[in-house]
């Protein structure tokens, strides 16, 4: 009897989702990926509301005023201390993304998500807990390793379960919930701060202890979801893989012609390499070396760079450092202040949905390429009436007001361009037996560009005031050469045909994009089909043959 009721408790737990149709599986696994990003999302929202609780700078010894109760306590703060104890969690985030890539390639999908929720439970709790500096550090390094489980699987098992055609609007969907999160964690310590006229220790822990609430979830979901059917093939759990396959494609129709396409292309592309020594460890991948026209030394540039470059020079960290000084000298309160930062982040979900609709048909490169131009002239404007706010005090209303503006429309830009990409990008040029640790590599950039700004943002806008905002601008227009010259296109394409793209010896855009022509023209050879027919099928292909796994939103 007990063996009996062991084996069914088996079977609803890990077999429900058969009892599934395709589109409720597929946003079910859409559903864990989200709430895998969402802690990192709130985790970087949290912060808006701790680093200006005084309970919090008095428990870390942050202040440079004597007097507790004094309006500059929690403003006049120690800058770099205070920056080092906000890095030093991407520092953690840093090798848990590297973790995070092996065993997420060697032991799969699901378990890595799991090790990610121990790791990020026991840090939120140390926050929350946190009684001096040294502990908090300690808590911010585990609760780090915790994220970089999250940002490297989430986006990888959602580039592996969409069609090319929707893959963006699949990020978009997962990662609404990080900027979604962001803005609830500015939204709560906003109602925190009126606890105890703020003074309270509950505006800080209770803050930190609500995160633990996205990881809780997530573990208890992910026993009753499927693997990735691309790392199956890896494992060569064939039968398993299509089964999986065919239920997130076509209801479970194993026999379905669609499914029965993508499976032989993925499986052909994942035998093609299984053998080869560069599936093991990251050196091969980062140097490219033994991975011949496969060319995974440059991927690792285009993955490791495009994060970093998003968060070290766009300047969306430096919008968040700086809101509160314009805030403060255009004469506004405490108040405003505050619910003016959690407005900021609101508006950074409605990018998230413009993305959900631009970044498929319009592509990966002309969405960067119009974010460069944009986030540019906003910079500019910024930098400008920056300068106004501090120069001319009896306006300072008025340029500062026009200030904030022109940061929502940064952060409204930003987050429909570069945020969905900067993330998706490295998990779509990697082959399914690396893609994971090709996805670390994006997160390490990623963590290392968040750290670098914790740390020299403070500095740079102490020295410098809004002239830092035209360092920025420039960047930017950096940012516009580099991705013109050297990011492919990766949308509407099948995550195996990407890989034609890198084939060339050639870095260079024109030269790829040339080869993948080329490709084309082999395929319809190969095919004897010569008319417009064939023509039109290419089409459709190109944008992701079903287009029915992910409807209109």
């Amino acid at each position: 009897m007990e063996s009996l009721w062991k084996s069914k408790t088996r079977s609803f737990h890990f077999q429900g989702w058969k009892r599934l149709k395709s589109r409720q599986l597929f946003y079910l696994i859409l559903l864990a990926n989200a709430l895998a990003v969402s802690f990192e999302g709130y985790a970087q929202g949290v912060l808006g509301g701790v680093n200006s609780s005084p309970d919090f700078i008095r428990t870390m010894d942050l202040s440079n005023v004597q007097d507790y109760y004094s309006p500059q306590y929690a403003s006049d703060t120690k800058t770099i201390k205070l920056g080092g104890v906000t890095a030093v969690y991407y520092f953690g985030a840093l090798w848990g993304a590297i973790f995070a890539g092996w065993i997420a390639d060697k032991l799969g999908r699901r378990t890595g998500l799991q090790l990610g929720c121990l790791w990020c439970m026991l840090g939120t709790a140390l926050e929350a807990g946190a009684q001096n500096t040294n502990m908090y550090i300690c808590a911010r390094v585990i609760a780090g390793l915790g994220v970089g489980h999250m940002n490297v699987i989430a986006p990888t098992w959602t580039s592996e379960v969409s069609e090319s055609a929707h893959r963006g609007k699949s990020f978009a969907l997962v990662f609404l919930t990080n900027y979604g999160n962001i803005a609830l964690a500015y939204w709560i310590g906003f109602g925190l701060r009126f606890i105890d006229h703020g003074y309270s220790s509950i505006r800080w822990r209770l803050a930190f202890a609500i995160q633990a609430i996205f990881p809780l979830c997530l573990f208890c979901l992910l026993p009753i979801l499927p693997e990735s059917p691309r790392f199956l093939l890896t494992k060569h759990k064939d039968d398993k893989a299509l089964e999986v396959l065919a239920h997130v494609r076509a209801n479970g129709d194993a026999t379905d012609p669609a499914v029965i396409q993508e499976f032989e292309e993925v499986k052909s592309n994942v035998r093609s390499t299984e053998d080869e020594k560069y599936t093991d460890g990251y050196w091969p991948i980062i140097t490219g070396r033994g991975t011949g026209k496969l060319h995974f030394g440059r991927r690792a540039q285009l993955a490791l760079w495009l994060p970093l470059m998003t968060q070290i020079g766009t300047g969306i960290s430096a919008t968040t450092i700086y809101t509160p000084t314009l805030v403060s000298a255009a004469g506004w309160g405490d108040v405003k202040s505050n619910w003016l930062s959690a407005l900021n982040n609101t508006v950074g979900i409605g990018g998230t949905v413009i993305a959900m609709y631009i970044i498929d048909p319009l592509g990966r490169r002309k969405s960067l390429l119009i974010g460069s131009l944009a986030q540019s002239g906003t910079m500019w404007i910024i930098g400008a009436m920056s300068i106004c706010t501090i120069s001319y005090p009896n306006l300072s209303p008025q340029y500062g007001a026009a200030s904030v503006s022109f940061i929502y429309v940064f952060t409204l830009i930003y987050s429909s361009t570069y945020l969905i990409i900067n993330f998706n990008y490295p998990a779509e040029i990697f082959p399914t037996e690396v893609r994971a640790r090709g996805m670390a590599l994006g997160i390490t950039g990623w963590a290392i560009g968040l750290g670098c700004g914790a740390l020299y943002n403070p500095v740079l806008f102490q020295n410098m005031g809004g002239k830092g905002f035209f360092i920025f601008a420039g960047l930017n227009l950096l940012f516009f050469i580099l991705v013109f010259l050297f990011l492919p296109e990766t949308s509407g394409r099948s995550l195996e045909a990407i890989n034609v793209l890198f084939e060339t010896n050639n870095p260079l855009n024109y030269a790829m994009e040339k080869r993948y022509q080329e490709f084309r023209q082999q395929e319809r050879a190969a095919s004897g089909d010569d008319g417009g027919d064939y023509q039109e099928k290419m089409e459709v292909e190109e944008v992701g043959g079903r287009g029915d796994a992910l409807p209109p939103v």
